[in-house]
């Protein structure tokens, strides 16, 4: 075996140890469009893979009232039956602004708070290095800019 025989023999088996198999995916008899499988030609590992369809989109999906949180929707694969859940959020408002000057934002279904983005309030705090030094009123950040 030569120099380039071993250097794709250990680049192969580094390429399958993390997870990246050669190989297509098909679906087997018996087992529904949904269930993928390949033998891979390099490690000869059988690798399953499930790509699940739906109905619709999962901001059209239905809610799932038997879950606790209001957001949960439901919906079955249409090819298997099988039924996964998913949280989607409505639209989110604005509640104000926390003190590092990120919008605090909250789910208008169930309350969910997600923080959105920087609302600095800047003045100008001097010049360093020929850019002007522009200092936040609420949180102390600051950052340089070019004079135009």
């Amino acid at each position: 075996m030569g120099l380039w025989d071993s250097i794709k023999k250990v680049a192969t088996k580094a390429k399958c140890g993390i997870g990246f198999h050669a190989g297509t995916f098909s679906t087997p008899d018996g087992k529904p469009k949904c269930h993928l499988e390949k033998t891979c030609p390099d490690c000869m590992e059988l690798v399953i893979e499930k790509k699940h369809a739906y109905e619709c989109d999962w901001k059209d999906a239905p809610f799932d009232y038997s879950s606790q949180l209001k957001c949960t929707r439901a919906q079955k694969c249409i090819h298997c039956g099988e039924v996964h859940k998913k949280e989607v959020h409505e639209e989110y408002r604005k509640l104000g602004v926390n003190s590092k000057c990120q919008s605090v934002l909250a789910c208008t279904r169930c309350g969910h708070e997600k923080n959105g983005n920087y609302e600095h309030s800047f003045i100008r705090d001097g010049v360093v290095d020929g850019k002007i030094v522009m200092k936040c009123t609420n949180c102390g950040t600051t950052e340089k800019r070019n004079y135009a």
